[in-house]
């Protein structure tokens, strides 16, 4: 090779690596900018994707917790569409017959609970039996026994018995379901605290009993179109009998309708949101009760008319509205009586928190049934009553800090006109029975409630602070301040431990030990209660329950003269089938 093809050799070697050099810089022309004013973007992308979420619970809207976290990345590509041939062929997936609302395995016919408290009277007994439920029918029966023959020392006896039994049932049509429910319950107790060496009491005359038989049926439609016109009606017959000729009848059927409308587009500037939902609908009920006792006799019928109510529903706030609503009452003091109510919550800082608020107007008739929900010990021939709430107003916050936490905090101011109050009997037998008075009261109300639950743990507390302004008497046996916690731990599915702890702060009560003319006032002590609760799971259908009450033995009285029953435990089996 001549020095001449050697130069050509080389001049060759040096146009190649000038090629491929430039290739390199073209290459790293295209990873970084060629111009360095203009700014670099690079986004930087963690974690795995996966984004666990869980509403919270125990409030009545529940809210959604939204990713803060957007990160946007614009990505443009081409495709080029190409038919691809498939020879699979579709198959038919059936609807579930059942819409499973726990898990299968809790899933069950029935339970079957025994246990014995003092061993002295009869065992508790809980049963409970339904069908599973389908889309045709839904039936079950339940029975349920509880006695005590749990003494207070020195004092008369304070056996009691609780019994009650009922069936229900549910036909599910394509139009319509029927529903129905027979229930029967008869408990008896005594007027016991006295010490019977002072009193020449007998045990039969000492003894009270209420038989209560409660039969409802009614038929609600069923139609998927949003604005069809949707339909309840109810019929209820209560009938109550009482020691010493007590005796009521309410009968009572009421109807409701109601319509949905969905709405798009800006309506006004009350309602800013773009889609809301209404419901307009028409409620009307009527309530005949005949009420009888050795002195008295009541015959009533009370109206209650409900029309063009209104509910709005947004993406932010729920407003219930009944402008036209009246009450009638067909009694001695007959008034049409005008009660509206209004109900609005809205929900801020992104569904987590609610505020919510109403107002309400109402009244209320009062007698036997009622009275004895809220008494057991009161007497034979007492007045009935009425009681009118002008105003109730109510204010609130509630929501959740957490997924697992929520909270509630609110006030309540009503007036009321003819408050109920209970009062003891000065000419009752050891003044153990409990009469009824009326008054006019301002009811002043703050109170706040916390919850946390999850997998294993649930606890929550309330506590409420409560003023009475009470114009001619005293707020007997209104506590200010009431408060109540809970807790309970599951043990690997095996083990349930759950407390309570009740607190009621000072009352007041009339001061019949004194016997003055005229009767004094006295203050009760405060209650502090505290029970306890294990429930074991020896497998999917045999446990075991006990339940230790007033765990430190207090002798307190939410009834003046009934102090309560010193620490009782009960225990038994349960069998799931």
């Amino acid at each position: 090779m001549n020095n001449k093809e050697n130069q050509i050799q080389m001049k060759l070697g040096i146009y190649i690596s000038i090629f491929f050099l430039l290739i390199a810089l073209v290459a790293s022309a295209q990873e970084v900018p060629a111009d360095n004013n203009k700014e670099v973007e690079i986004i930087l992308l963690t974690g795995g994707g996966e984004v666990s979420i869980e509403k919270g619970k125990k409030i009545s809207e529940q809210p959604v917790f939204v990713d803060t976290v957007n990160v946007k990345v614009d990505v443009s590509y081409n495709t080029i569409d190409k038919k691809v041939e498939n020879n699979f062929k579709v198959e038919t997936i059936k609807p579930p017959k059942l819409l499973i609302m726990e898990p299968l395995d809790k899933l069950s016919h029935g339970q079957l609970d025994l246990g014995l408290n003092d061993f002295k009277s009869p065992p508790f007994l809980n049963f409970t039996y339904s069908t599973l439920r389908n889309k045709d029918y839904n039936a079950g029966i339940k029975i349920r026994h509880f006695s005590s023959d749990l003494s207070v020392k020195n004092l008369s006896s304070t056996r009691f018995t609780e019994t009650g039994a009922g069936v229900y049932g549910k036909k599910f049509y394509k139009n319509m379901v029927v529903s129905g429910s027979a229930d029967y319950n008869y408990n008896t107790f005594r007027n016991f605290g006295y010490d019977p060496s002072l009193f020449n009491i007998s045990e039969n005359s000492d003894k009270r009993f209420y038989s209560i038989f409660d039969l409802n049926g009614g038929v609600e439609s069923r139609n998927k179109e949003r604005s069809a016109w949707h339909q309840k009606a109810q019929a209820r017959y209560q009938q109550l009998f009482g020691k010493v000729n007590i005796e009521e009848h309410l009968i009572s059927a009421s109807y409701s309708g109601h319509t949905y409308n969905l709405f798009k587009g800006k309506v006004d500037s009350l309602l800013p949101e773009k889609d809301f939902v209404r419901m307009s609908s028409v409620e009307l009920s009527v309530q005949h009760l005949l009420s009888k006792d050795t002195t008295f006799l009541v015959e009533s019928t009370l109206f209650d008319v409900s029309l063009f109510g209104y509910k709005l529903k947004g993406k932010g706030f729920n407003v219930k509205l009944n402008p036209i609503r009246s009450t009638f009452l067909s009694n001695k003091n007959r008034a049409l009586l005008w009660t509206p109510t209004v109900e609005i919550d809205y929900a801020i800082a992104k569904d987590i928190f609610i505020l919510y608020g109403g107002f309400e107007r109402k009244l209320e008739r009062n007698h036997y049934l009622t009275y004895m929900q809220q008494n057991p010990f009161i007497g034979a021939n007492l007045p009935h009553t009425n009681t009118l709430t002008n105003y109730h107003i109510s204010a609130g916050l509630k929501g959740a800090l957490t997924s697992k936490t929520t909270f509630n905090v609110g006030a309540h101011y009503r007036d009321v006109k003819d408050f109920v109050l209970f009062v003891n009997d000065v000419n009752s037998k050891a003044t153990r029975v409990y009469n009824v008075i009326t008054d006019d009261v301002i009811h002043k109300q703050v109170f706040g409630e916390l919850m946390y639950e999850n997998k294993k743990v649930k606890t929550g507390i309330l506590v409420e602070y409560n003023v009475y302004e009470v114009f001619n008497n005293e707020a007997y046996h209104l506590p200010a301040i009431k408060a109540q916690a809970f807790a309970s731990y599951n043990v690997q599915d095996k083990f349930s431990i759950g407390t309570d702890i009740f607190y009621y702060g000072k009352q007041l009560a009339l001061d019949v030990v004194a016997a003055t003319i005229p009767v004094t006032t006295i203050e009760l002590k405060p209650i502090l209660d505290f029970n306890i609760s294990i429930d074991y799971h020896y497998s999917d259908k045999l446990g075991a329950f006990l339940k230790v009450n007033n765990i430190l033995s207090t002798k307190h009285q939410r009834w003046n003269q009934y102090p309560n029953y010193g620490i009782n435990v009960l225990g038994g089996v349960s069998y799931t089938f």
